[in-house]
């Protein structure tokens, strides 16, 4: 599901990365705790029996290693959501992958008296929680912060509170914590997954201290045909811009004003497909620099076509020279005006 998501707001690039990347660095601790030095989860073993009908890659599950990915990108979205950024997000997002594991692990742990099966085993002794290993927390903790880190340089620093993964989030991580706690305290570890929701309950104040005062006022959009011009205007305004997913428009938000600064692409089309999508009360201000004199003639030609009818007349082969004169033909042919008197009308 969240394959999906990304794949449909940053494209399949991004989502494999981050798919295969993720499940990388999650396998690659699994892998460690299970059959290396037992790091950075502490020691635990998978039960070969209760693997049966898992895939498995030199004995580790590996829906468990993907399970990681799509938990660190809840956690990094409603981090966003909540206003954190920068190195805040990834500390409450790593934060809350341990709280998440607070419910999580201990219920895990007693599979066999559910659905899940009784798939993995921590050694006796040593300090633990409920059975695991206290290492494992910090595990989590080193892991989580890792994936986070992985998340921000795969899709860069997007909001969190847009739709696209609000929701999606959101659901996945309430389902996940509210079957937890319920087994939790069905299976006699209910104060394990107290800790975790106490610990998600700290991660929100948190985050909300990272956010920006929002500035209010009527939202403007400065509209852009070119990626050179929104650039400028950018570097006019200051540093901290936020790209938005998507291709047409690209958006860049500002980060504490109601500002956006969108390349629109060239064309009455494009122009008119970025208008739609601006909010009914916003103001836009069109910016532009005229740079055909620093332009090759078929350059020139190209952006001067972008202003014509796309889907009709540039695909006819017309340009503005050849559309000019076919209006001053037909103004000859309905008023009776001559190339004389055409030839007297000044060219500024």
């Amino acid at each position: 599901m969240v394959g999906a998501v990304v794949w449909r707001q940053f494209g399949w690039r991004r989502a494999a990365a981050l798919v295969i990347g993720g499940w990388a660095i999650a396998f690659a601790a699994e892998w460690a705790s299970t059959a290396g030095p037992g790091i950075p989860f502490g020691v635990y073993h998978y039960r070969t029996a209760g693997l049966k009908h898992d895939w498995t890659v030199l004995g580790v599950p590996i829906f468990d290693s993907i399970s990681f990915t799509w938990l660190s990108f809840c956690s990094y979205s409603l981090a966003g959501a909540l206003g954190a950024r920068g190195s805040r997000r990834l500390v409450v997002g790593a934060i809350a992958m341990v709280a998440i594991d607070l419910a999580v692990d201990p219920v895990a742990l007693r599979g066999s008296s559910w659905w899940l099966g009784s798939i993995y085993r921590y050694p006796t002794g040593g300090p633990s929680w409920y059975g695991v290993t206290l290492l494992n927390y910090v595990g989590w903790l080193v892991v989580g912060a890792a994936l986070q880190l992985w998340l921000r340089l795969c899709l860069s620093e997007f909001p969190g509170g847009q739709r696209w993964s609000l929701w999606p989030s959101a659901v996945l991580l309430l389902g996940v914590m509210v079957q937890s706690t319920v087994l939790a305290f069905l299976f006699g570890v209910g104060p394990s997954a107290l800790a975790g929701l106490l610990l998600l309950a700290v991660c929100g104040p948190f985050a909300l201290m990272g956010r920006s005062r929002k500035v209010a006022g009527t939202p403007l959009i400065v509209a852009c045909a070119l990626a050179s011009e929104a650039r400028a205007v950018r570097a006019a305004v200051g540093r901290g811009w936020t790209r938005l997913p998507g291709d047409r428009p690209v958006r860049w938000v500002a980060p504490a004003a109601p500002l956006e600064v969108w390349e629109t692409g060239l064309g009455l089309a494009a122009a008119h497909a970025a208008a739609n999508r601006a909010p009914f009360d916003a103001l836009v201000l069109v910016a532009g620099v005229e740079k055909m004199t620093s332009q090759p003639t078929p350059r020139v030609t190209e952006i001067l076509a972008g202003a014509g009818d796309c889907a009709g007349e540039i695909k006819a082969g017309s340009t503005f020279a050849s559309l000019f004169a076919m209006i001053a033909r037909r103004h000859m042919h309905d008023f009776g005006t001559t190339q004389d008197q055409l030839g007297a009308v000044a060219v500024a």
